[in-house]
């Protein structure tokens, strides 16, 4: 029996740096890849649980953030 993978999401966007974090609904946490376009991340079980909507937050080191972005767990 294999693990389950987790599930992950990009953001795309742009001015994304080394050492960013992704806040996704105020949990703050390590992206697995980071380009200055794209971060990838992923998603816990409690996340995607129930039906829903993540709100998504990209910080990079100098605290400057993302616009808030939102997906829908159905």
């Amino acid at each position: 029996h294999g693990a389950t993978p987790v599930p992950a999401i990009e953001i795309r966007g742009t001015h994304f740096v080394t050492g960013c974090k992704v806040k996704v609904n105020e949990s703050l946490r390590e992206p697995s890849k980071t380009t200055n376009t794209a971060v990838t991340v992923g998603l816990t079980a409690a996340d995607i649980a129930e039906a829903g909507t993540l709100k998504i937050v990209v910080v990079n080191p100098n605290h400057e953030s993302s616009g808030e972005a939102t997906g829908d767990v159905t």
